[in-house]
């Protein structure tokens, strides 16, 4: 079988971005499915089979220390963001809120929450100034969140009095009732979803143009298999036009081409194959692999003829142009 310079065939960057571009509209596709999918199971997993409904109350509270700088306020005690959400989930915190919660009258019993669940259900911070921390408390229950925010509310006070480095702590704000923010980041989980199917599908993209061995322009054709492909003509044309007949007549001069489409040629019998002045292969643009031509054109060789030149048909007459400006002048 003739050698066919495929491994030395260099990459033409400008057919892959031309290839690749004209993809464009399917990545765009890909990319939002892949925004639906991933942002639909996210919007499902976290709404939809998300759990009961969660309800919160948040107090915010002001402390006076009994350790800082009359002149700037300055502590001396290292009380950070960490050091409170340390402190309300020890068992110092949950104990004693426990303990008036249930002098209060509330009734564990009733919503099946144990003591050590209080963890779970208490949250503080420290959003900016050292002086003003805020206690959250979150449970599935719209009466338990209200008694046990109660019973951390003494708790700080009691804190307060347990430690001579705060002179006092007082409630300044206290939130409604209201259901807890599920932290729902659907639009973070869409885009991500848009990112990894956009990703996907360019990556499937490149690969399926590296890999694809048809002729979609003639200068391709012409390179790899050592015949000239003279011209094309586009999808829905019946003829050539002028120019690639005149190439046509000047390579072949004058002699008569038997016109003969990729699979055509080995349902010749060799006879007629060799009587023929000049055989002339018809190549379909995107459609003739590039093994079947090779194989057509080997059988050619063993059969003492060959393909004198070569047309392309159903050709993407707008890709080619595009990959011809500048060419030609």
């Amino acid at each position: 079988m003739g050698e066919w310079p495929y491994a030395k065939e260099p990459f033409d960057t400008k057919l892959f971005v031309l290839l690749f571009v004209k993809k464009i509209g399917l990545i765009i596709i890909v990319a939002l499915v892949g925004g639906l999918l991933i942002g639909g199971g996210y919007y499902l997993k976290k709404v939809t089979f998300g759990g009961p409904v969660q309800y919160d109350i948040t107090t915010t509270y002001y402390i006076d220390y009994a350790h800082q700088s009359e002149e700037t306020g300055e502590l001396y005690d290292y009380v950070n963001d960490a050091t409170w959400k340390s402190w309300v989930v020890t068992d110092w915190f949950v104990d004693r809120a426990w303990q008036y919660a249930l002098e209060a009258g509330f009734e564990p019993e009733k919503y099946e929450i144990e003591k050590a669940d209080l963890k779970e259900y208490f949250k503080a911070d420290l959003p900016s100034d050292l002086r003003i921390p805020t206690a959250t408390v979150t449970t599935p229950y719209e009466e338990a969140t209200r008694a046990l925010n109660v019973a951390l509310q003494k708790t700080f006070i009691a804190f307060e009095e347990d430690h001579d480095e705060m002179s006092s702590i007082k409630v300044i704000n206290e939130t409604a009732l209201a259901e807890a923010d599920r932290d729902v980041r659907l639009g973070k989980a869409t885009a991500l979803g848009c990112v990894l199917g956009a990703f996907v599908a360019m990556f499937v993209v490149a690969g399926s143009i590296i890999w694809d061995d048809t002729i979609r322009i003639p200068e391709t054709f012409t390179y790899r298999y050592g015949v000239p492909m003279v011209g094309y003509k586009g999808k829905g044309t019946d003829d050539w036009n002028e120019e690639t007949k005149e190439k046509l007549q000047c390579l072949l001069k004058e002699r008569k081409p038997l016109e003969l489409a990729v699979e055509q040629v080995l349902q010749r019998n060799p006879e007629e194959l060799q009587k023929a002045e000049a055989i002339v292969l018809l190549v379909r643009a995107g459609e003739d692999r590039g093994k079947a031509i090779e194989y057509t054109l080997h059988e050619l060789q063993v059969m003492n003829c060959k393909a004198e030149a070569a047309l392309l048909t159903d050709a993407d007459d707008k890709l080619i142009q595009i990959y011809r400006f500048g060419k030609k002048g």
